[in-house]
């Protein structure tokens, strides 16, 4: 039996486990968690990198963060496969990992614009960490709690996405948006839940709406979402590792003057196989 405890917030899961012994049954059990309540930590975890891959590995179809041919590839990998990368504005062959800026990164997923995007987003905190803060909201909760007005609204409503603004990432140009999917709103967790896969800072206007209709309706969303009693903040310490759903919830990470110490490293990955009803 998986042992865990709830944060105050009552649904972020503090999961007791060594991860380098688990078994594909504990990481079952992990994965049923990450669904229920989107956001699971697990403390003193100091693995190394085989340790690491062997964990995604458990999940389903980890990704190739960048394939070998990618300009970043070598800046970014942390593996020779490049399923694990460092963020961190530590130097590595006089450059930075991804996401090093000191400013920041406000909220977002990854691939938003991305209709067969990974499930989950993999979060360790390997050294330096302590002082920093990254922050996730729980997007099942705050549908639960719309008003019917309100369900009923965004049932039908879609947007589309796209890439993170980052003035700071030497990788941003421009926003692009993918105009070739509409996302719903309101989607199933693959537990059956309704919840929204929802990004106010990564999308473009609700496609059914006017500008002025959707900006508004935005503004109502955002600060729902953003209550405190749907948002988790982790203060790091090295050795945690979270991993978190990707459609149901968002994470910002906040600023922190000493980026070229900290070194997180991070994975995406899908849920594995089995039955979550």
């Amino acid at each position: 039996m998986l042992q865990y405890k709830l944060h105050n917030n009552g649904w972020t899961a503090y999961v007791d486990i060594d991860l380098k012994t688990c078994s594909q049954e504990d990481i079952n059990e992990i994965a049923k968690l990450i669904a229920t309540n989107i956001v699971v930590v697990f403390k003193k975890q100091f693995l190394n990198l085989d340790e690491e891959l062997r964990l995604v590995h458990m999940f389903k179809t980890p990704a190739r963060q960048y394939e070998k041919d990618h300009y970043r590839f070598f800046q970014y990998a942390v593996d020779s496969d490049a399923y694990i990368c460092r963020v961190t504005a530590r130097l590595k062959d006089g450059k930075p990992g991804m996401g090093g800026w000191k400013d920041v990164h406000d909220w977002h997923v990854d691939e938003p614009t991305t209709p067969s995007r990974h499930d989950l987003i993999y979060m360790h905190g390997v050294e330096g960490m302590r002082g920093s803060r990254t922050s996730w909201t729980n997007g099942l909760l705050a549908y639960k709690d719309l008003t019917n007005d309100l369900k009923e609204i965004i049932s039908d409503l879609h947007c589309f996405y796209g890439n993170a603004y980052c003035p700071h990432d030497p990788d941003f140009d421009k926003i692009y948006y993918n105009t070739d999917w509409a996302s719903p709103i309101v989607r199933k967790n693959i537990n059956g839940h309704l919840g929204m896969y929802y990004i106010p800072f990564q999308m473009q206007k609700f496609i059914e709406l006017p500008q002025d209709e959707s900006d508004q309706l935005n503004k109502i969303l955002t600060d729902h979402i953003l209550q405190d009693k749907y948002v988790y903040h982790h203060d790091w310490e090295d050795g945690d590792i979270i991993i978190a759903d990707q459609w149901n919830g968002l994470h910002k990470r906040w600023p922190f003057d000493k980026m070229d110490i900290r070194l997180l490293h991070r994975a995406s990955m899908s849920y594995p196989e089995q039955n979550y009803n």
